[in-house]
């Protein structure tokens, strides 16, 4: 390692981050990770103040200098490292950036229809030629590019060995709807279409470990592949499938299904039907039992199983709770939603997003992130002291699948909660017996950024109980007001006045920001309390963070802005 030399940067002050071989272009007050994000090269960052050492990279060769809005306060990553937030490269710069295995994006692709057939009255099978090398996992799906920007999202549903294996859909012929009801019509084979792939990602499958599966509708294209990639391992115990549908016909698989269940005693699946569950469709829903009420009666060890479910979003939120009460560990579930499609463009800079963005990436990463705090919660023990804790949490997040951070991991004591995410806090303290607690994480999942956060009280003190309920209470009452269509600016006056009436004060300093596929900072670090239109549907976080008029302690809740 060269020392750092304080000289003004060339044209030519370039660095290389190993192992992806990107090179970027740094200035006097450009870092190495302003020009990644610039770049849209995802590399480890969190704070950008040089407070997490989450940026640390090790120094191959070449010279470098602090930017020119440098930290003097900075952590110190270790000999032989920097912290990418806070240098720029003196000429040509080579960095190794550690446990960092960089995003594959989605590519796009011109597909040849091999196939179009119909599997029922309403549900059409379309198989492709991906035109190249193109791998996918179970569970992953599609971009159709529609003309003016569109696009639709289909689930890939099969299991593909090689990387230039067919892709099958199976797609329902929606009324009105701009490609089931327009282009799919007069779809045939030799023709193309324009597809981005593959996005999202799957790992439910464990060696020895039952699968159950839980779809509605098409969402069996959801799990299809899984179904085949489960049977063709002998390490899996069993599979069992629960498909929902309006009408008996909507199980328009059976025959399929029925063959593979004789083939394999590891495979069961039962069909959900209204039909099949009260005396006549369409009224009393609360006589229709749901494929989680099936799952339920299945004499299922949910302590040892593992969950994927596709589906309407009400099926999966329904049918989450219904497992987690029952004893499905939270990070044994993982669910693919059916979502809007629709237009790429944002209604404004400030809700822009990346080509490979899709709403069920933050579904899935939101799903991801509820579980891990919860996790992390249940593992707190009296005696650790935050330091300790925070350091633990990281090191389960990564446990559970995070990639990364994209901001610091929080967990804030007892007075300390009253601190904001950019306040220190006291890192010795330690956790009572009776004590809030608060925990905020921002970890990447398969590329999507997470945030969530949440308020626990260990012991009975009622004054912790009321102002941990208080901030969930002010953040329901302010989505509720999203809901009817306020504005960013609107949305925080309304929980100022939504905190006094919990007997606590709105910490104005936690103002809400943007959420997106991995880093949301390369379209600006906007604020939501400063939005002067109505947020978009899954691209925003409300941020709410109490303080009590009665004692030193504070709440804190978060969570996606989500219509449904």
């Amino acid at each position: 390692m060269k020392n750092p030399i304080p000289s003004t940067p060339l044209s030519t002050d370039i660095c290389t981050l190993l192992p992806q071989g990107a090179h970027l272009a740094t200035g006097a007050e450009t870092s190495v990770v302003d020009a990644a994000l610039t770049a849209a090269v995802s590399v480890p960052f969190s704070c950008q103040r040089g407070a997490c050492g989450s940026c640390a990279a090790i120094v191959v060769s070449g010279d470098y200098a602090p930017t020119a809005h440098a930290a003097a306060n900075a952590c110190d990553p270790g000999p032989g490292r920097v912290l990418m937030c806070q240098v720029r490269a003196l000429g040509a710069l080579v960095l190794e950036v550690p446990d960092w295995t960089p995003q594959t994006l989605p590519q796009p692709y011109r597909m040849q229809v091999l196939l179009r057939e119909s599997l029922s009255s309403d549900v059409v099978r379309v198989v492709l030629d991906p035109g190249g090398a193109l791998a996918t996992q179970p569970g992953q799906h599609l971009r159709v590019g529609l003309e003016g920007d569109d696009h639709r999202c289909f689930s890939i549903a099969n299991r593909r060995s090689h990387e230039r294996d067919p892709i099958e859909l199976q797609i329902r012929q929606v009324a009105n709807g701009r490609f089931s009801d327009g282009a799919l019509r007069t779809l045939k084979a030799g023709d193309s279409l324009q597809v981005m792939a593959a996005f999202g990602a799957a790992d439910t499958i464990e060696a020895g470990v039952p699968l159950v599966l839980l779809a509605t509708g098409t969402g069996y294209a959801g799990v299809r592949a899984l179904i085949e990639t489960a049977l063709a391992d002998p390490s899996v115990p069993s599979v069992t499938l629960y498909w929902g549908g309006r009408h008996a016909a909507d199980h328009y698989a059976s025959r399929e299904l029925d063959a593979w269940a004789a083939a394999d005693a590891r495979l069961r699946w039962t069909a959900v039907a209204p039909e099949a569950t009260k005396g006549h469709a369409g009224s009393d829903a609360a006589l229709q039992r749901h494929v989680q009420d099936y799952a339920l009666d299945g004499g299922h060890d949910w302590r040892r199983t593992r969950v994927h479910a596709c589906g309407n979003p009400h099926m999966l939120r329904d049918a989450r709770q219904a497992l987690l009460d029952a004893g499905l560990p939270a990070t044994h579930w993982k669910a693919d939603a059916f979502v809007p499609s629709g237009r790429d463009d944002a209604p404004n800079d400030w809700e822009r997003t990346s080509p490979r963005f899709e709403r069920s990436g933050i579904l899935a990463a939101r799903e991801r992130s509820i579980a891990a705090v919860q996790y992390i919660s249940e593992r707190l023990t009296p005696g650790m002291s935050s330091a300790e804790a925070r350091a633990q949490a990281d090191t389960w997040l990564r446990e559970l699948g995070a990639e990364r951070n994209w901001h610091p991991t929080i967990i804030r004591f007892g007075d300390d909660t009253t601190c904001t995410s950019r306040d220190l806090g006291d890192p010795e303290r330690r956790l009572k017996e009776n004590d809030i607690v608060f925990i905020d994480i921002g970890p990447v999942w398969d590329g999507y950024e997470g945030d969530y956060g949440d308020t626990f009280v260990f012991g009975d003190d009622l004054v912790h109980q009321r102002c941990a309920r208080a901030a969930r209470a002010v953040f329901d009452e302010t989505r509720e007001a999203w809901l009817g269509g306020a504005d960013g600016i609107a949305l925080y006056a309304f929980a100022e006045t939504a905190a006094l009436r919990h007997g606590c004060t709105l910490v104005h300093e936690m103002a809400g920001h943007r959420i997106a596929d991995f880093p949301h900072a390369l379209y600006g670090r906007h604020k939501l309390a400063q939005a002067g239109f109505a947020p978009g549907d899954g691209l925003w976080v409300l941020e709410i963070q109490l303080r009590d008029h009665e004692r030193p302690v504070g709440a804190f809740f978060e969570d996606v802005l989500l219509r449904g």
